[in-house]
């Protein structure tokens, strides 16, 4: 199933430090009492794979950031079970943010879940008809 984000999400012209002139995208995962059936990866437009999770233990906290340009992403997590993070056995879930705003979480779903999403700065062109000074 995916879920796209409407149109473009605009972010404000001022990125974190971290990631200077590009965007901070940041993963969070909760795994559940199974995280040996749990993975995901982010891709970019061209399907490259840009980041994806390492080796993954039990009701634990993750965390993984890459600084990206502005384009269009993927995110998808997989449960190879076929029960998802949550809700069954452990309260997993998962979080995607972009220079801090989320864009995307869950965590209820069946062997997949892909969230598809567009990442942009604003328009700093006073004649463009969606000018963001």
């Amino acid at each position: 199933m995916a879920t796209a984000l409407c149109a473009w999400l605009t972010l404000p012209s001022q990125s974190l430090a971290q990631c200077s002139g590009t965007i901070e995208l940041t993963v969070t995962l909760v795994t559940d009492d199974y995280s040996t059936e749990t993975s995901w990866n982010l891709t970019d437009d061209a399907g490259n794979v840009i980041l994806q999770n390492g080796s993954l233990a039990d009701f634990t906290t993750y965390t993984e950031s890459i600084c990206v340009e502005a384009g269009c992403y993927t995110f998808t997590i997989y449960d190879s079970w076929g029960d998802g993070i949550c809700c069954a056995f452990g309260d997993g879930s998962y979080s995607v943010s972009a220079d801090g705003i989320e864009i995307a979480s869950g965590g209820d779903f069946d062997a997949q879940e892909t969230q598809d999403f567009c990442l942009a700065f604003p328009c700093t062109d006073e004649s463009a008809c969606n000018y963001d000074p």
